[in-house]
């Protein structure tokens, strides 16, 4: 058995309301994130973020921990955040910026087909090299 540490983001996931800066998610998910790591979490989880800067701000403060971690997005139709990042730019983005990356990267409270359209789109697509 894994014991996660399930943590979400500030505002409302579903309008991308309050979203907090890079720093400010910092600050706020650091604490939670540290007590989650004392408690001898196995993993954290990010689940249901919506935009960007906050998810940058977490996946840093979840890898200050040196547990691994999940992010998850809450996307649109249109296969992107709520706040209009497209899924691969925030990948990318968190991958480029934080000292040790997620586990992996999913959606959740999300249905199947609107992740399948999601990830069709040409903007979420990554070149093979």
């Amino acid at each position: 058995m894994y014991i996660g540490g399930l943590m979400g983001c500030k505002g409302d996931a579903y309008k991308a309301t309050d979203v907090l800066s890079e720093e400010e998610a910092f600050e706020f998910h650091s604490w939670q994130s540290s007590l989650f790591a004392e408690a001898k979490a196995d993993f954290l989880y990010a689940g249901i973020m919506p935009a960007l800067s906050e998810a940058i701000g977490m996946a840093s403060a979840m890898g200050n921990t040196g547990l691994p971690y999940i992010i998850s997005f809450m996307i649109r139709n249109d296969g992107k955040l709520i706040d209009g990042t497209t899924i691969h730019e925030a990948i990318r983005t968190i991958d480029n910026v934080t000292n040790r990356r997620p586990l992996c990267y999913m959606t959740n409270c999300v249905h199947p087909k609107v992740v399948a359209k999601a990830l069709s789109q040409t903007y979420n697509q990554t070149a093979i090299v």
